[in-house]
């Protein structure tokens, strides 16, 4: 070890350690004091000789709750060391994510006022670990949220944000073992990592004001439900707050909207449901999870008591109709259709409406046809590690098949598409902070009015511009290869969407290369040729829908970046862009057969 001179001192001083007289296994463990930091009861290592410039700080914050033994792999008497990486003085801190989080906050703060560099938050468990650094920091560091680069390491059982960023290397590492060693490699790693910026989303379900409407969330070690409390709405935060510091009103409010930021993926129906049995019992093996997971979806398929749950998705289009003919309801405006060629007006009457009918397809724009669930993709991986975009190239109904009566393009979908949900549904764009106009459901016994008269004629005349089967046939290649073409990126504010039309498509996507989910598209709320930010919005009908035979309720899984919910009476969920942060995404793998 060299000696830095004098430069050591204006870092670290002993708390009256005579050095002539101290033995050199008390200089191993001899409690310091950071001048610098101002970071009290620190244990250091003789790694206080390696105190130089340039000056780095590495945060790593672990979970104990996340995987196996993490707390194992660290020393409660180690809270910071400083180590010499190539020339560059590193300090690392542990945190302990559970009861150490108000004072990592405060010596990252501390951190960013003596460098003007980057700080790095290493977050050391699952995906739900990062996800609940980045939102921490996010809240209580908004100033300096472009100084603050994030990572983390796959201690978890997912893991799909570090084996998506090229951190999967470094999994279970044994960072106190060989004198340290693991943490020079680890410190090396981020800093021949390269920053990238990576995007956020926000989630926002909202429910109907009704006396059973209410969000469970699953607990993920009992699989037990539990209720959600907090307020009613917006306007009611501060007088709630106020009235359980006054002790008027207890926390049993009722939560009707829920906001959460998102990283990996959202998805919501049949494949939520079936995640939450796999995630209870899925393994760091890789195999093995997949193993499981096609087990799960196996099992939920032939299972007759679910039967009533694999109810598929409704569709429509943006702002034009929505119908459900098992009700006879129907509502219509002008708008252009956001998924049909050429852009297509879809009004009652082009529409051959009857009641009673027996034809398979009444609506002319079946988008989605038969699915069952929804995933936004942010990241490539999904469900453990599979590559669901990539090992997926069947594409949605309307463009795989051949029959006129799905001529849907889902191509268009980039920044049009605006809601997709459990029957029954209203697509809708909103725009910025725009309120939602909730279209108006209209109920008939059956019977047409005047404005909806002349049916089967107007039909035919829109039906007649499709004569042209050659054209439209390569036209919808084009979209076909479009969609297959689309290279996913995490940083281009855009979200892949993949549609599961039964549940043995939940249990093939672990089959590489032999996945039946379906390809839909990509949403962007940039793309739409209009100034504006478009959001997208899942608009939910009042009407009551029977999922099972014993409720009528309305009732929706989904998922959050691996935290499953059940939303009962939903109305509304909302995709918002959010912002950009920057993380590290890994070139130097760990190796711990490397010679030194």
């Amino acid at each position: 070890m060299s000696q830095k001179g004098d430069s050591r001192e204006n870092f670290f001083e002993a708390e009256t350690l005579d050095y002539s007289t101290t033995s050199d296994n008390v200089k191993k463990n001899e409690a310091l004091i950071c001048n610098n930091c101002k970071l009290h009861e620190i244990q250091l290592s003789v790694f206080r000789e390696y105190i130089g410039d340039p000056l780095a700080f590495i945060f790593l914050f672990y979970n104990k709750l996340s995987g196996g033994n993490i707390e194992s792999y660290f020393s409660n008497r180690l809270k910071e060391i400083v180590l010499d990486v190539d020339g560059i003085m590193t300090h690392i801190s542990f945190v302990d994510m559970i009861s150490e989080m108000d004072i990592g906050v405060k010596y990252v703060k501390n951190s960013l006022k003596l460098t003007s560099k980057d700080v790095c938050i290493i977050g050391i468990g699952g995906d739900g670990s990062l996800s609940t650094l980045v939102n921490l920091f996010l809240e209580e560091i908004p100033e300096s949220e472009e100084r603050l680069v994030f990572a983390v390491l796959p201690f978890g059982t997912g893991n799909d944000w570090a084996r998506n960023f090229g951190w999967s290397s470094y999994g279970n590492i044994k960072f106190m073992k060989d004198d340290f060693v693991p943490l020079v490699d680890l410190a090396r790693g981020i800093f021949t990592s390269k920053v990238i910026n990576f995007d956020l989303w926000m989630i926002e379900v909202e429910l109907i004001n009704k006396e059973d409407s209410c969000f469970l969330r699953v607990n993920p070690f009992t699989q037990e439900l539990q209720r959600m409390e907090t307020c009613r709405d917006d306007n009611e935060i501060e007088e709630l707050k106020s009235s359980i510091i006054n002790k008027n009103v207890g926390v049993n409010n009722k939560l009707l909207k829920l906001k959460k930021r998102c990283l990996n993926y959202f998805s919501f129906g049949e494949e939520s449901r079936v995640g939450i049995t796999f995630d209870t019992y899925r393994k760091k093996n890789v195999l093995i999870n997949r193993a499981l997971y096609g087990l799960a979806g196996s099992v939920f398929s032939v299972n007759l008591k679910n039967k009533q749950q694999n109810i598929p998705l409704s569709h429509s289009t943006q702002g034009v109709y929505l119908i459900d003919k098992n009700q006879n309801i129907f509502q219509h405006d002008n708008f252009s259709c956001a998924l049909c060629p050429n852009g297509i007006k879809h009004t009652m009457s082009s529409l051959n409406i009857k009641e009673n009918t027996d034809e398979e397809d009444i609506n002319i724009c079946p988008t989605l046809s038969n699915s069952v669930s929804l995933v936004f993709l942010n990241i490539e991986t999904f469900g453990g590690g599979i590559h669901l975009w990539k090992n997926s190239k069947n594409l949605g109904h309307s463009i795989s098949s051949d029959s006129s009566k799905t001529n849907i393009n889902l191509g268009e979908m980039v920044g049009t598409i605006s809601s997709l949900l459990t029957s029954p549904i209203t697509l809708q764009v909103e725009q910025n902070e725009t309120n939602i106009t909730n279209l108006g459901v209209n109920s008939t016994n059956g019977t047409l009015t005047e404005n909806e008269k002349g049916i089967e004629e107007q039909f035919r005349v829109l039906s007649s511009k499709k004569t042209d089967k050659k054209e439209y046939s390569s036209e919808r290649e084009v979209i076909r290869e479009k969609i297959l073409n689309i290279i996913p990126s995490s940083c281009d504010k855009k979200m892949e969407i993949m549609s599961f039309s039964g549940l043995i498509d939940i249990s093939s996507i672990f089959l590489p290369y032999m996945s039946t989910a379906r390809r839909v598209g990509q949403f962007s709320p940039f793309e739409t040729g209009n100034k504006e930010e478009q959001n997208l919005v899942i608009l939910f009908n009042e009407n009551q829908v029977n999922n099972s035979e014993s409720s009528n309720l309305i009732e929706m899984y989904f998922q959050i970046d691996g935290e499953y919910y059940l939303a009962k009476e939903p109305k509304q969920c909302t995709l918002k862009y959010d912002r950009t942060i920057r993380i590290l995404n890994c070139i130097l793998p760990y190796s711990p057969f490397v010679l030194k």
